[in-house]
């Protein structure tokens, strides 16, 4: 269904694992459902207030990500847009 191994699977239940954002999208895809479903992430609109220590949190957190993990977000936050239809 979703070619992803079942051990695989199990191993994300058994041992605590976190799939990375391309399998969710693979398992989401599968289920037909959102990844916001999958995650149980709130559908409410909240607004992110604009101060700038906040934003700076948000960056600091993201440099402190290796290459690999920054490229993930920027495409998980790029499938987010896309369901919100702002992209």
């Amino acid at each position: 269904m979703t070619g992803i191994p079942e051990s695989t699977i199990s191993d994300w239940k058994r041992k605590g694992k976190t799939p990375g954002a391309d399998k969710i999208v693979e398992v989401c895809k599968a289920l037909e459902i959102n990844p916001s479903e999958l995650l149980e992430i709130s559908e409410k609109k909240t607004s992110v207030s604009s101060s700038y220590s906040e934003y700076s949190d948000l960056i600091e957190k993201f440099r402190k990500l290796d290459l690999g993990k920054q490229q993930k977000l920027v495409r998980y936050l790029d499938l987010l847009l896309l369901e919100n239809g702002e992209y």
